[in-house]
């Protein structure tokens, strides 16, 4: 009502003065948004166009050349190799000692069993007799 009452008392070139100077401040204000989103855009493109930079910038500092990775890989190898030469010397060990074990044990029995066999053969009285066909052999 004020913008009302105050246009009611100027003249018409007056009135045009304010409508024209209307005009403009919204050209000016149109232009101004439209500079603001050309702004947002480009920060906004700016910063990420930044932050690519950087994440290219840190993986060149992380990356390892190939001679590293060679490196570390065979240093693994190497580990890995070792440890597994340790767990196969003891696999071998543990077999070794299993065919002794078993290859005592045959003899003993072996033994026995010869022992007892000639007995029987040679001694009359021996609880267990050999049968005739194989004292012929």
């Amino acid at each position: 009502t004020k913008v009302t009452a105050n246009r009611s008392n100027m003249s018409g070139c007056e009135l045009r003065d304010e409508k024209h100077l209307e005009e403009t401040q919204d050209q000016n204000v149109e232009e101004m948004e439209k500079s603001s989103w050309q702004a947002t855009h480009i920060v906004s493109d700016l910063t990420r166009r930044h932050s690519l930079k950087e994440n290219v910038e840190s993986e060149n500092i992380n990356r390892k050349t190939g001679k590293e990775v060679e490196k570390e890989k065979s240093v693994e190898d190497e580990e890995r190799n070792q440890i597994l030469q340790k767990r196969k010397e003891t696999k071998l060990g543990e077999l070794i000692q299993t065919e002794e074990r078993y290859l005592g044990d045959l003899k003993n029995i072996l033994s026995f069993f010869l022992v007892n066999m000639r007995k029987s053969k040679d001694d009359h009285e021996y609880p267990v007799k050999m049968p005739e066909e194989l004292k012929k052999m």
